[in-house]
C-alpha cells in the first residue's frame, strides 16, 4: 500500500484560507466522506487508550479500525490536515512511559478532534510518541501536513530523533524524501517566471523561444515527488492570486491538474494502476470541504458548518460516477 499524494495551501485576495491535497493510489478501500461529533472517544493504539475529541471534524477516511482511519479533514475552528506517505524516511519508536503513545493512524483525527490551531497541533505533537502498529496488517510510513485561519502550514514528520515539527513552510508536501530535502531542491529550478525566455545572440544566429511558456521551461514533468514538489511551488507562485472562495477553489483544482497521475501511468509491484483517486479544497472560514473525483470531475461540497452541532457519527456517500450538465 503505498500513497503518492501531494497537498497545497493558497490565500485568496479577501484572506480566505484554503488547503487541499491529491490521494494518489489504487484504491480508496471503500472511503466516505466521515463526519465525527464532539466528544467521540479516540482510540488511540492496540492498548485502546482512549482520548475524547473536543471539536467536531469531518474528513474523508475509512472504517474498519478502532477508530476512523481518515486521509484528510477539518474541525470546526478551521484547522485542516492531511497524511501523505512517506516511505524509507518514516522512523517510529517502541511505546514510552514518558509520552503518550498514539498508533501514526489515528494521529491526524487526533489532532484534528482536539486542536484548534497549528500552534496547538505543535504543542500537542511534542508531548505525543508516534508507534508504528500495523493497518490493514501493513505498517504505514507517514508525515502530516496542518494549516488553519492564520495561513500557516505545518509539516510534522516521525524521524530518527523523534517528530521532527517543521514551522512557517511553504505550504507544500508530497512524499519522500523529507520536507527540508524538498525545500532545497528547489533551488535546482531558479528563473521560473511567467514571461517568455529573452532571444539570446550566439555567433550572429539570434535564437529565440519556440512558442509562449518558455518562462517555465525545464520545470520537471514526471510524477516522483520531488517533481511535483517543484511543480505545485512554482506554479502557485506564478499564478494571479484568487480574489474570493469560490475563485481559489478553482484555482488549488486546476494546480492539482498539474500532479494528476492518470491510471497506468504508474503500476505497483503488484501490477495494479495507480492514480490520483481524488483531488479535494478545504476553507478554514467556511468549513466547507470540496472534493472531485478521477472518475467525475465535477466538483461536490459539504459544509461542516451545517453538522458541526451533530451528536451522531454521520457518512456521505462518493459521487464518483460522472456528472454531466446536458445544455440541449
Amino acid at each position: 500500500m503505498s500513497f503518492a499524494c501531494s497537498s497545497l495551501t493558497l490565500t485568496t485576495e479577501d484572506e480566505k484560507h484554503l488547503f487541499g491535497r491529491t490521494y494518489d493510489m489504487d484504491t480508496l478501500f471503500g472511503g466516505k466522506i466521515i463526519f465525527l461529533p464532539r466528544q467521540f472517544d479516540f482510540v488511540l493504539n492496540e492498548k485502546e487508550e482512549k482520548e475524547k475529541s473536543l471539536y467536531a471534524v469531518l474528513g474523508l477516511g475509512i472504517f474498519g479500525f478502532k477508530s476512523p482511519f481518515l486521509f484528510d479533514g477539518m474541525n470546526e475552528h478551521g484547522l485542516m490536515g492531511a497524511l501523505l506517505y512517506y516511505p524509507k524516511f518514516a522512523t517510529y519508536h517502541d511505546f514510552q512511559d514518558e509520552k503518550k503513545n498514539v498508533n501514526v493512524g489515528y494521529f491526524l483525527p487526533l489532532m484534528l478532534g482536539t486542536c484548534k490551531t497549528v500552534d496547538e497541533v505543535c504543542q500537542k505533537a511534542e508531548k505525543l510518541n508516534l508507534i508504528e502498529e500495523e493497518v490493514y496488517h501493513i505498517k504505514l510510513p507517514l508525515h502530516f501536513i496542518f494549516s488553519d485561519r492564520s495561513g500557516e502550514a505545518v509539516v510534522i514528520e516521525p524521524d530518527t530523533s523523534g517528530l521532527s515539527i517543521h514551522r512557517h513552510t511553504i505550504g507544500v508536501l508530497t512524499n519522500s524524501p523529507n520536507y527540508e530535502w524538498h525545500k532545497q531542491n528547489l533551488r535546482n529550478y531558479l528563473g521560473m517566471y511567467s514571461e517568455a525566455k529573452v532571444p539570446q545572440e550566439i555567433q550572429g544566429f539570434t535564437v529565440t523561444p519556440f512558442g509562449e511558456g518558455s518562462g517555465c521551461l525545464g520545470l520537471p514533468g514526471d510524477y516522483t515527488p520531488p517533481s511535483r514538489f517543484v511543480r505545485l511551488a512554482y506554479l502557485r507562485n506564478l499564478i494571479r492570486k484568487p480574489k474570493d472562495e469560490l475563485a481559489g477553489v478553482c484555482e488549488l483544482f486546476h494546480l492539482f491538474d498539474t500532479v494528476t497521475i492518470p491510471f497506468g501511468v504508474h503500476k505497483n509491484k503488484k501490477g495494479q494502476a495507480e492514480g490520483t483517486f481524488y483531488s479535494n479544497v478545504m476553507c478554514a472560514e467556511s468549513l466547507t470541504y470540496y472534493v472531485s473525483f478521477y472518475t467525475n470531475r465535477r466538483i461536490v461540497s459539504i459544509s461542516l458548518e451545517k453538522e458541526k452541532e451533530g451528536t451522531e457519527l454521520k457518512t456521505f456517500p462518493l459521487q464518483e460516477e460522472q456528472d454531466i450538465l446536458s445544455l440541449n
